[in-house]
């Protein structure tokens, strides 16, 4: 915002062409949000409302971004002439006769320098501190920082020292390949410039004598006398005199004008540090000359980052190259003495002074070896640049990515700790993910490392430096070689390379996905949510099930009684009666018609059960049964056993009428063993709990929430790591896991409205299947398994019957309360794993009484709240979505309460629809719809929150209200008629009238 003192700036401001601006903030908001300007006309315009005044020159801007005042020129007026032309506007023209079309964006004045002055227009400035307050803070804060500076006074001797330094910065710049003879001051340039830093007269006497080193009786040692011009003095020019002002008694933090714009007095002691004395000081070249290491550090310290073209041949362009090309040589120094020793090392990175991809000049080199037969590991030593300040560190280390073993990654923990105390070396190991110049991505490593010092090797020799460094990196190279020969594994074992590999975790070993069983996704029918619909189309193959697939699946059990039903007209007996039978006493002897060695029941049976071929429309298809030509079933029983029980049964009686009975295809298959493997009952991961219901407002991020905690939860990585993640990663890793059968979805966990009988065990005459949650939870084995269940409802729990004891922490396998309960349908013992976690996501308007009450105690709840921020800036037909949402969310919690909120999707229109049009149609056929229901059709209190109560024009108004009329029933009206109510009426044509949501919150 605004303040008062810039608005007076801005009133007084003195310009040569100050035109009012064409655009309201509104419609600057809009351009500047719409993605017509470029990036760089974006940092152009944060670039000047940074400056002073918000406002800077063509030289300024020129200088910082390194190019010329015309190309600076030419942006400005192409910014600008992109907005005449869409809104037919001419230009202006200067006092020259230029045409220019800048003035849309700026006000100007010619300055004393020669240059064009640029200040944005105030509406302008509004905008760009609404849309970025970032820069707004740091806007007033330097703001503050220079008037705190203009309040400082200088004495005459120190202001004489300032504007010699801010005259030579200037010289300097301005004249590229300036020598030590041409940077020489006059007398009066150093008066003039003092004068305007003093605020009075200067004395010349301060100047040619007081401040002169080269007069008898100076007390400063500011300037030099070359034959009546001056010098500022250099660096240790008189080996611990004062050659600059007492910072005790001096801010250097303090701000000054130059034509380059202000600038702190640390900087202007940076440049006489530097610059300044590699271009005066002859000395400054031989002391660093014998020393590459520390021309090393100068060189990236002074020109890493900055632009460099490789067909730039000029004076200065060939001298950064020559100066790169040897700094980059000394470096290789160290890697190239390694080799030299070990010569089975060789370059898997190699450093070089230039990145011609980007453009610059390296600010970091970094050298990586390896030995080629342990590629396979990654493991590498690498050299590395370390910035700090006006130094730069080296740092040497030993990179060790994890591996698949737990217990060799402990083994390689502690032989590297042993370092610090086998070495007089400052080593240090730590666990830490992969950097940048790593061998491997995205993965975690142990890293030994020691760190030389700048101030260690500045003034040794080149080849003392390298033979100091050369006992740490011998130690690596033998660390290196004994590790991977006895930790990792051989090439020729490693698995074949998966991308998937590396994602799931230092803990868990990779499984091809054919090789890995597990359910598939769950849909009820007709109840996919908005998000989750969006996110399947995201996951190809996961698609809602047509209605006719649907259904057939779900009656397959139904048409399997059926078939029994007509198979054993007689009820409970035939082969239901045969199967109690056999179950209450599996002897021979308790079969009516005995039992074979092979464990199937024979006797009187004239048919038999076969098992036919699946199909929807095959004769032996999902009803399970076979006709004959007489159209009754016909056949004999057999049929493989599963669990030990048998697959057919004989009929008590002797037979029935000739038929086949044939089984659907679940009641054939065998049951999947429970897993045994270790990681069942593994205790040592806890970076999320075991159950999460994650709970917020409709459209809310729930589920991205949970796919960010199930993706976490497999890859072994916390939600910070998560959630810088991009959400494309995100949504193939999940889509990776589902198809890996490590997460099981399912939406509306309703499972057809049956239950514990689909989630648990199902049982259908005879026979007796498992359900997917406790198929699933058994094929649990290495690694981390999430149940993700989306949308949970109040009755959710009942799917687990029984079991839900369970699913507390202390109660699962490996823990010291581990807990088994006995199912109820086929009596078997029934364990959770703790490598099998539960995320489930619910709408907070859900009754606290019926859902978290009963679960407090083993969910850990997490509540996601609305976030308007994700609107900021976005505006449809001038419609500010941040403060609509922010509105009516602040209404519904007065009347609701807080969990009676809008999440952001109802405000996200669909991408390929207009976007006005997708926001009309969610309030009116989803919003509206909605309120009603919370409201209880009360549109009296629907009107509140939607503005209607206090909007002007009727056309903006949603519900339409009629009076009570007087003749509306016939006859007399009794007392108890409430004559004051009105009758509301939906106004379809307000939907469609932008003004009608502008008036919700204005």
């Amino acid at each position: 915002m605004i303040t008062d003192k810039q608005r007076q700036r801005d009133y007084e401001y003195d310009g040569d062409y100050q035109s009012k601006s064409r655009y309201t903030e509104e419609q600057w908001n809009n351009i500047l949000s719409s993605g017509q300007l470029s990036e760089e006309d974006i940092h152009l315009l944060k670039q000047i409302y940074s400056s002073y005044n918000h406002a800077a020159t063509l030289l300024q801007l020129a200088f910082h971004n390194k190019t010329t005042e015309e190309d600076i020129l030419s942006q400005v007026n192409a910014m600008g002439e992109l907005l005449a032309a869409a809104n037919d506007i001419r230009p202006e023209v200067d006092f020259s006769g230029n045409e220019y079309w800048w003035f849309l964006y700026f006000w100007g004045k010619n300055t004393d320098a020669g240059t064009l002055e640029l200040k944005l227009h105030p509406e302008l400035t509004e905008v760009i501190g609404a849309l970025w307050p970032e820069e707004e803070e740091r806007y007033y804060a330097f703001m503050n920082d220079v008037e705190r500076s203009l309040q400082i006074r200088y004495n005459q001797e120190d202001a004489v020292w300032v504007a010699a330094a801010v005259l030579l910065y200037e010289k300097y710049y301005q004249n590229p390949g300036i020598s030590a003879d041409e940077i020489l001051l006059m007398q009066y340039e150093v008066q003039t410039r003092a004068q305007k830093v003093f605020g009075q007269d200067i004395n010349v006497n301060t100047i040619t004598q007081i401040c002169n080193a080269d007069e008898r009786g100076h007390r400063f040692n500011y300037l030099r006398d070359i034959y009546k011009y001056y010098r500022v003095a250099f660096p240790g020019e008189f080996e611990g005199d004062r050659e600059r002002p007492d910072p005790e008694n001096f801010d250097y933090n303090a701000y000054i004008y130059s034509i380059y714009g202000y600038m702190t007095l640390n900087e202007l002691v940076d440049f006489i540090d530097h610059e300044y004395a590699h271009l005066v000081d002859e000395s400054y070249v031989e002391l660093n000359a014998s020393n590459g290491f520390v021309r090393m550090a100068d060189y990236l310290t002074r020109q890493g980052g900055t632009p460099y073209s490789p067909e730039d041949t000029s004076e200065q362009a060939l001298s950064l190259r020559a100066d790169g090309e040897d700094c980059v040589a000394t470096f290789h120094m160290l890697a190239d003495a390694l080799i030299k020793e070990y010569p089975n090392f060789t370059y898997a990175r190699k450093a070089d002074w230039q990145q011609p991809s980007e453009g610059r000049i390296s600010y970091i080199f970094c050298d990586v070896l390896y030995m080629e037969n342990y590629a396979h590991t990654n493991a590498g030593i690498s050299f590395l640049t370390v910035p700090d300040k006006d130094a730069v560190n080296i740092e040497i280390a030993l990179n060790l990515p994890f591996c698949n073993n737990e217990e060799a990654m402990l083994d390689i923990q502690d032989k590297c700790s042993m370092l610090t105390l086998m070495t007089s070396a400052p080593f240090k190991v730590e666990n830490m993910a992969t950097e940048g110049f790593d061998l491997t991505e995205d993965s975690q490593k142990i890293k030994a490392s020691v760190l030389y010092s700048y101030e260690d090797f500045k003034t040794m020799k080149e080849e003392d430096i390298v033979g100091m460094m050369s006992t740490a990196t011998e130690i690596f190279a033998s660390y290196y070689t004994d590790i991977c020969q006895n930790y990792y594994p051989a090439a020729e074992e490693m698995p074949q390379e998966d991308p998937l590999a590396a994602a799931l975790g230092s803990k868990l070993k990779y499984r091809p996905a054919r090789e890995v069983p597990g359910p598939n996704i769950i849909y009820k029918q007709g109840g996919i949510s908005p998000t989750t619909e969006y996110v399947t189309k995201v996951l190809q193959g996961y698609d809602v099930p047509t209605e006719s697939e649907d259904t057939a699946d779900h009656d397959s059990s139904d048409n399997f009684d059926a078939s029994y039903d007509e198979a054993f007209p007689n009820g409970t007996s035939g082969a239901t009666a045969a199967y109690e039978s056999y179950e209450n006493d599996p002897s021979p002897a308790s079969s009516p018609a005995g039992r074979s060695d092979d464990g199937s029941l024979n006797g009187g049976f004239s048919g038999t059960v076969s098992s036919g071929s699946p199909g929807n429309n095959s004769p032996a298809g999902r009803d399970g049964i076979s006709r004959g030509t007489s159209g009754s079933p016909s056949g004999t029983a057999a049929g493989s056993p599963g669990n030990g029980r048998p697959a057919g049964g004989s009929h008590p009686s002797g037979g029935h009428p000739a038929g086949n009975l044939v089984l659907p295809d679940w009641y054939r298959e065998e049951k999947v063993p429970v897993s045994t493997h270790p990681d069942r009952s593994d205790q040592s991961f806890h970076l999320y709990p075991k159950n999460t219901l994650i709970r917020g407002p409709l459209k809310t991020a729930k589920y991205h929430e949970a796919m960010l905690t199930a993706v976490g939860i497999i890859e072994g990585k916390d939600s910070n790591m998560m959630r810088i993640e991009p959400v494309p990663d995100i949504l193939e890793h999940y889509k990776n896991y589902v198809e890996e059968k490590r997460i099981m979805h399912i939406s509306y966990p309703d499972i057809d409205g049956k239950g514990y009988e689909n989630w648990i065990e199902t049982k259908n005459g005879p026979a007796i299947r498992d359900g997917i949650f406790k198929e699933f939870a058994n094929r649990c084995a290495d690694g981390r398994y999430v149940v993700m269940m989306e949308e949970v409802d109040v009755n959710w729990m009942h799917l687990f019957g029984e079991t839900a004891v369970l699913l507390r922490d202390n109660r699962r396998e490996g823990t010291g309360s581990e807990t088994a309960v006995t199912l109820k349908y086929s009596k078997e013992t029934f364990k959770l794993p703790s490598n099998l976690y539960i995320v489930a996501t619910c709408d907070s308007n859900i009754s606290e009484d019926t859902v978290l009450g009963a679960i407090s105690h083993d969910f850990f709840i997490r509540h996601i709240a609305p976030d308007s921020s994700v609107l900021r800036g976005i505006r449809v037909e001038g419609i500010l979505l941040e403060r609509l949402m922010e509105t009516i969310n602040l209404r519904l919690s007065y009347f609701l309460g807080a969990d009676f909120q809008l999440g952001e999707g109802f405000f996200l229109g669909e991408a390929d629809k207009d976007p006005f049009i997708s926001l009309a149609r969610i309030f009116r056929e989803q919003l509206i719809p909605l309120l009603e229901k919370w409201f209880d059709g009360d549109i009296e209190r629907i009107r509140y929150v939607l503005g209607d109560n206090g909007k002007q024009r009727p056309d903006t108004v949603f519900y339409r209200e009629t009076p009570f009329r007087e003749n509306l029933f016939k006859g007399e009206v009794p007392d108890s008629f409430d004559t004051g109510r009105c009758i509301y009426q939906i106004n379809e044509d307000a939907f469609f009238n932008p003004k009608s949501y502008i008036d919700i919150y204005e």
